[in-house]
């Protein structure tokens, strides 16, 4: 995840110091592949590529795998259809509910791509819900580091792991017994 973002963090900030406004602007997204094949050549083109596609897939799992494991305890408390609380034997993890959420999805990209005003629609809520995760990241990054600031100096080690790098995750990480 790390090498991802400094490539990508890397090759922004060095498109947009070598490359002309007009380049940038006429690439859109496929900016990194442009960027690469001006600055090295075709493989470094394919790279751009190869990072884009990774972190497709990252964020692909990053998003349906707790999707469907809520779904799973959302089945299980009745919220659901109780086809989500279904375990596959062998895997040991809701595999129905999975594929349920996926086809969702894929409906959903083809839908966007099919249809402008839909594709439209998507887009907005997409950036209306970003703004709404960047709040909730930012206010919960606050809460973690009030909650420890009394032990968050005390040691180096724990100032790193457990404000900087996980201020805007899960405050119980740590648990009662540091506070």
């Amino acid at each position: 995840m790390f090498v991802l973002l400094a490539i990508f963090l890397l090759n922004i900030v060095a498109a947009q110091m070598l490359l002309p406004s007009k380049e940038l602007a006429s690439q859109g997204s496929n900016i990194l592949f442009y960027f690469g094949n001006q600055v090295g050549g075709k493989w470094v083109g394919y790279l751009m590529i190869v990072a884009v596609l990774s972190s497709t897939v990252g964020t692909t799992q990053t998003t349906l795998l707790p999707a469907s494991r809520i779904s799973l305890s959302m089945a299980r408390d009745r919220v659901f259809p109780k086809v989500f609380a279904r375990v596959s034997g062998s895997r040991l993890t809701p595999l129905i509910g999975t594929v349920i959420l996926a086809s969702l999805s894929l409906l959903g990209i083809l839908a966007t791509t099919g249809d402008a005003s839909i594709n439209t629609a998507f887009s907005n809520l997409i950036n209306d819900i970003g703004v709404l995760i960047a709040f909730y990241y930012g206010v919960t990054g606050l809460a973690c580091a009030w909650a420890y600031r009394k032990v968050a100096f005390q040691r180096v080690g724990f100032f790193f792991s457990g404000v900087l790098l996980h201020s805007s995750g899960d405050c119980s990480f740590f648990g009662s017994a540091t506070r």
